[in-house]
Parts: structure tokens; sequence; C-alpha cells
């Protein structure tokens, strides 16, 4: 999902896997604390970056 839109929102994560917002949250904070993943810019209008 981010490969295809990198400006995707927790809440575009929401509705494709039908979790609640913190487990979405949750999981992100998960990728990105083993830097697997990066927020880059606003948070508006920022992009996420997989890492490897």
């Amino acid at each position: 999902m981010i490969k295809k839109n990198p400006s995707v929102s927790q809440a575009d994560f929401q509705k494709a896997t039908n979790l609640s917002r913190m487990q979405v949250v949750t999981i992100l904070n998960h990728l990105k604390d083993d830097g697997k993943l990066e927020h880059t810019g606003s948070k508006r209008a920022g992009q996420w970056v997989l890492k490897k």
C-alpha cells in the first residue's frame, strides 16, 4: 500500500485493514522503531518511506 501511495493516511490504513485507529498507530510505531518505516515531511502532507 505504501509503495503505491507513499502519502497514504492512517485512516486509509484503517479502511484497508478493518483495524482500529490505535491498532494502526501501534503497528506503524513498531515498524518505525524497528527502522523499517519512516515518515518524512509534515503530519498533513508527509510521506511514508520504506527502509530496507
